[in-house]
């Protein structure tokens, strides 16, 4: 997406060569970023990406699924109590939030929910693979697979979100990117509790995700001194959900948490 953007700044063409969609997402953002002048202009690009802005004490969320999203529930009640929000399940409508699995081919009724009537932001998520061989597939799920199937990838279910006009409402949760993360800082790390669910820490980096793409905050706490405990770990799952979002929202490094 960015090489698109900068391709489509400097010869004022679609890009070429890659998904149709995107170099239109890439497309349509230069030209909006342009003034009457013609000249490039500071602003934001939505995307599936781009920071709520919710600055609410009290943040509402509704989940549409089961067991996976019970677990990432579990990841953000564990990121707010490190917050200074509260997190509360349900409220006047719109509700800040829901969120749920993003795949059209794996349980569809449990798929995240776009109603802004009912809810500001919707937040989707590609399931995890299966435990027998995810702590390596899951790895590869970054992008695109050979199913044909477009929305059981991190980008994948960005680029549905986009293709299906789901902005500015829709956002993703890049689950294998922050897996392939957790692995990178602790080689040791599965994707997994037992041989379905995700484990504990993948869905506190999810939490984190959510919390600072939702407020545009980070809650994170001073660094344990052990690196063999479990709470350095999960501080570790929080650094990583927190400086992806940071990274996407804005696309540069991520600050220190004050």
């Amino acid at each position: 997406m960015s090489a698109a953007v900068i391709y489509s700044q400097i010869t004022q063409e679609k890009a070429s060569g890659i998904e149709p969609s995107l170099a239109e997402v890439a497309w349509s953002a230069v030209q909006a970023q342009r003034g009457p002048d013609g000249l490039w202009e500071d602003g934001d690009v939505l995307s599936p990406f781009s920071g709520a802005g919710v600055r609410e004490d009290i943040i509402s969320y509704h989940h549409t699924g089961s067991s996976s999203e019970r677990g990432i529930l579990g990841g953000l009640n564990w990121v707010f109590e490190q917050a200074s929000e509260t997190l509360q399940n349900g409220g006047e409508s719109p509700i800040n939030f829901n969120y749920g699995r993003a795949n059209s081919n794996f349980e569809p009724n449990k798929r995240y929910q776009v109603d802004p009537e009912r809810f500001q932001f919707s937040f989707g998520f590609p399931m995890q693979d299966n435990g027998n061989h995810g702590d390596v597939s899951m790895l590869y799920g970054l992008d695109r697979r050979d199913s044909g199937t477009l929305n059981d990838t991190d980008l994948g279910v960005a680029q549905f979100m986009v293709a299906e006009g789901e902005l500015p409402q829709a956002r993703a949760v890049p689950i294998r990117t922050l897996f392939a993360q957790l692995r990178e800082a602790i080689p040791e790390q599965s994707a997994y509790r037992d041989a379905w669910h995700m484990h504990r820490d993948l869905d506190k980096a999810s939490g984190a995700f959510m919390y600072t793409l939702l407020t545009g905050k980070c809650a994170l706490g001073p660094e344990p001194q052990d690196r063999a405990s479990a709470d350095w770990r999960s501080w570790t799952a929080h650094r990583i959900g927190y400086s992806t979002a940071w990274t996407l929202m804005h696309w540069e490094s991520a600050p220190a948490c004050p």
